[in-house]
C-alpha cells in the first residue's frame, strides 16, 4: 500500500508540490523525482501467433506506440472499465450457416433418407460425372 510521508513543510517553504517532491518519501514507487513518479514495473509473457504481433507492431508504430505501451493502455483501460474494456459476445451464424447445421443434424437423426458413399473417390467420382 503506498504512504505519502507528511508532505506539509515542503509545501510551506516552497507553496509548490512539485518543486520539492524529491523531499517526500513515497513507499512502492523506485523513483520520485522533478515531479515524476515511476512505478515498480514487472515482466509479462505473453504467447502470441507471429503474424498477430507483427501486425499488432505494425499498428502500433502507425500509432506512435510500442508493444509495452499498448498493453500497458489496455491493461490500464481494464482495470478503469473493471472489466474487458470493449464488448465480448459470440458470432451468431447468419441464415445459411444456421440452415447448414440444421440439414445436418437432420442428417445425421435420419441416416436412411440421404445418400451415403463408401469412400471419398466414389463420392468425388459421381460429382465430376455431372460436372
Amino acid at each position: 500500500m503506498r504512504k505519502i510521508i507528511d508532505a506539509t513543510p515542503c509545501k510551506q517553504k516552497h507553496n509548490n508540490l512539485l518543486r520539492c517532491i524529491d523531499n517526500v518519501i513515497i513507499e512502492g514507487y523506485d523513483e520520485a523525482k522533478r515531479g515524476v513518479m515511476i512505478m515498480a514495473t514487472t515482466n509479462i509473457n505473453v504467447r502470441v501467433d507471429s503474424e498477430l504481433k507483427q501486425n499488432a507492431e505494425n499498428l502500433f508504430n502507425d500509432l506512435g506506440l510500442n508493444m509495452s505501451v499498448a498493453i500497458t493502455m489496455f491493461l490500464k483501460s481494464a482495470v478503469s472499465h473493471d472489466g474487458i474494456p470493449f464488448e465480448l459476445k459470440r458470432q451468431t451464424p447468419n441464415a445459411d450457416t444456421i440452415a447448414a447445421l440444421a440439414e445436418y443434424e437432420e442428417m445425421k437423426r435420419n441416416k436412411a433418407a440421404y445418400k451415403s458413399y463408401s469412400s471419398f473417390d466414389d463420392m468425388f467420382d459421381e460429382i465430376t460425372a455431372d460436372a
